[in-house]
Formats: structure tokens, C-alpha cells, sequence
């Protein structure tokens, strides 16, 4: 809970225009659980775009806005202090006080598979209740009408989330409902099945490179080196529900800001946004 209080306080910062706090807050967040740099990765990563895009749109650099990207980028590079401290990723007490996963174990051991537990974890308490929430029936209809337009997109997508599920199946062990739901499937094929039925609805949901696609894009990365456990989407999920709050959700970085809304990151004008 303490890390989601940082990471909320980090993205207000961040939408207010309050960068400097808001990477303070990202650092402390970092601070309490490592994971957290996923989001002023992805902050970081969004910004950059946008000043890129802008740069080459515009034909110049503005210096004054890159404090957008380089002070998330500044909280995210704080984890390398903690690494320095700890001499390794984690402390060496904390392999001694508890059995560690086999892929905390080695510095550049990662499991695919628990990105694939991940997106299941952000289709189930994210997507889900968001298109239960707003407007279902609405969205269905408009589903139906842009179906023809969308089956190849949509089919590419299951289909390289299928061979990637068949490749990294997900592990068989961890915490959380969802896991207990899996290991009692009685059948392995039952149990992938119902991981890929939870993991393509957040694919598709989340597949723009906006700021809260690059958001889940680097939680799930990170969660390939964590333990698969539904608790690890908390953070996320309150971070969505917040920008989601803020209407800003969508923003995404092919659209420029106006020049009277510096103060307000990646806000759109109303053309834009419609």
C-alpha cells in the first residue's frame, strides 16, 4: 500500500506539472518495492517520444520541456543505488530469510511465462471491470461496427499472443485466485486456455504505445522477474483507475500539446482528442 500511495503521488506530480516532486515521490515508491521503476520508466519513455515527435514536427528542441523525460528517467535510475547498496539486486539476507524463486536467483534470469500471469492479472481486475463499468452495451455496438475493419488487427494479436502462451507457458506455481483457480484445472490445456482467455482481452485493450500501454508494457516486462502473485497488479491497478479518473488514460504521443497547456502533460485539444 505504501508503494501505491508513491506511485500515485508520482503521477499526480507528473499530470500537474510538478516534475521534480514527482520524481521524488517515484524514488520513494522504488524505495519501498523495486517493481515499482516501471513506472517512471514508462513515464520516461512516453515523454521522450513525445519531445521526439514533437522535434521533428516543429524542427526544434525546446530545453525547457525535456524535464518532462529526464526527471522520471532521474527516479528510474535511482534503483542502480539500491543495487550498489545491496551489492546485487537484493540483499543477500533476503535470500537467506526465505526461499527465493529460482529467477530472483541469477541477475539476468527471466520467466516469460509469468508476463503471460501478468496480463491475465491486468485482463482480470482491470479490463474486466472497466467494460463492465462504462458503458458495456455501448461499447459492444461499436465492437459490432468495427469489426471488419479490425479482424486482421485482432487476429494478429491472438495469434502471436498464442504462439508466445505455447513458447512461455505460464508457471504452475504462485499465489493469488487466479493461480488457484489454474491449478485446479485438470487438464494442462484448460489451464493455459483460461490464462490466454484473461491475457488477450488486456492485449487488445492495451496494445497503443500510449502512456498507460508503456505503463503496462514495462510492469509486465519487470513481472518476468517476479514471482507470479495477483497482488503485484495492486499497484497498477490503482494507478489506472487514477489516470482513468483524470481522463488522461488515452493520451498518446502522435498528437502534440497545444502551447497553452505546457503545464499539463500530453493533454489534447479537443479536435484532437475526438
Amino acid at each position: 500500500m505504501t508503494a501505491c500511495f508513491w506511485v500515485v503521488m508520482g503521477l499526480m506530480g507528473y499530470i500537474r506539472g510538478r516534475y521534480f516532486w514527482s520524481a521524488i515521490a517515484f524514488i520513494l515508491a522504488i524505495s519501498t518495492r523495486q517493481y515499482m521503476l516501471a513506472f517512471p520508466a514508462a513515464v520516461a519513455t512516453y515523454e521522450f517520444i513525445v519531445a521526439l515527435m514533437g522535434a521533428r514536427q516543429t524542427g526544434r528542441i525546446v530545453w525547457q520541456d525535456q524535464w518532462r523525460w529526464i526527471a522520471p528517467l532521474m527516479a528510474a535510475c535511482s534503483i542502480f543505488v539500491w543495487f550498489y547498496l545491496f551489492q546485487g539486486m537484493v540483499p543477500q539476507s533476503g535470500f537467506e530469510a526465505r526461499g527465493t524463486p529460482e529467477v530472483q536467483q541469477t541477475t539476468w534470469g527471466l520467466d516469460p511465462g509469468v508476463a503471460v500471469c501478468f496480463l491475465a492479472f491486468v485482463g482480470l481486475y482491470i479490463v474486466i471491470p472497466e467494460f463492465l463499468l462504462f458503458q458495456p452495451l455501448t461499447k459492444l455496438r461499436s465492437l459490432r461496427q468495427q469489426w471488419p475493419q479490425q479482424t486482421y488487427r485482432v487476429a494478429a494479436i491472438a495469434l502471436g499472443l498464442l504462439i508466445f502462451i505455447l513458447v512461455f507457458p505460464p508457471p504452475t506455481y504462485g499465489a493469488g485466485n487466479l493461480v488457484k483457480l489454474a491449478k485446479v484445472m485438470p487438464h494442462e490445456v484448460l489451464r493455459i486456455g483460461l490464462y490466454y482467455s484473461l491475457a488477450l482481452p488486456a492485449c487488445l485493450r492495451f496494445i497503443r504505445p500510449n502512456l498507460i500501454g508503456l505503463i503496462i508494457l514495462f510492469n509486465t516486462l519487470i513481472m518476468m522477474k517476479a514471482y507470479p502473485w495477483d497482488r503485484y497488479v495492486l499497484p497498477l491497478a490503482v494507478a489506472f483507475w487514477y489516470l482513468k479518473s483524470e481522463g488522461v488514460v488515452d493520451w498518446f504521443p502522435i498528437f502534440s500539446r497545444q502551447p497553452e497547456m505546457d503545464d499539463k502533460p500530453g493533454e489534447l485539444s479537443t479536435a484532437e482528442s475526438s
